[in-house]
C-alpha cells in the first residue's frame, strides 16, 4: 500500500460514508425516482381516462413530451439572456480597467528597464576598462 492511499483510508470516515450515501439516496434518487413514476401515472391517467381514441392518446403524448422540451428551452434562454447581460456589464467594465491595468504593466517595466540598465553600467564600464588596459599592454609588447 502506497503512503497516499494509506493517508487517504485514515482520513475516511465510515460514518461520514453511510451519511454520504443516505444523502444520495433521500436527496438525489428518492426524487428523481418518484418524478419518473409521477409522470407514467400521469400518462397513464390522461390515456385511459375519457375516449380512448388513438388520435387523442397521439394528441396527448405530444403535449405530454413537449412540455419538457419546453421547459428546458426556457431555461437555456434564460440562461442565454443571464449570460449575455453579464457580458454587457463586463464590457463596461472591462475597457477603464484594461487601460489602468496597462498603464501599471507599462510603469512596471519602464521601472524594470531602468534598473536592469543602472545594474549594467559598473560591469559595462569595468568591461570597457579592462579592455582598453588590454590593447594598451598589446601595443606596448
Amino acid at each position: 500500500m502506497t503512503l497516499m492511499a494509506s493517508i487517504y483510508d485514515s482520513r475516511v470516515n465510515e460514518e461520514t460514508r453511510r451519511v454520504h450515501r443516505r444523502q444520495t439516496f433521500w436527496q438525489i434518487l428518492l426524487p428523481v425516482f418518484l418524478g419518473v413514476l409521477l409522470a407514467i401515472s400521469l400518462i397513464v391517467l390522461v390515456i385511459r381516462s375519457g375516449e380512448s381514441s388513438v388520435e387523442r392518446s397521439a394528441q396527448t403524448a405530444t403535449i405530454l413530451l413537449s412540455i419538457p422540451l419546453m421547459v428546458s428551452g426556457l431555461v437555456f434562454l434564460f440562461l442565454t439572456i443571464f449570460l449575455s447581460s453579464m457580458l454587457g456589464r463586463l464590457m463596461q467594465w472591462l475597457p477603464p480597467r484594461s487601460y489602468q491595468a496597462q498603464r501599471i504593466a507599462r510603469r512596471i517595466s519602464s521601472g524594470v528597464e531602468q534598473v536592469s540598465h543602472a545594474s549594467q553600467q559598473p560591469f559595462l564600464l569595468l568591461e570597457s576598462w579592462g579592455e582598453a588596459l588590454g590593447r594598451i599592454f598589446q601595443r606596448i609588447r
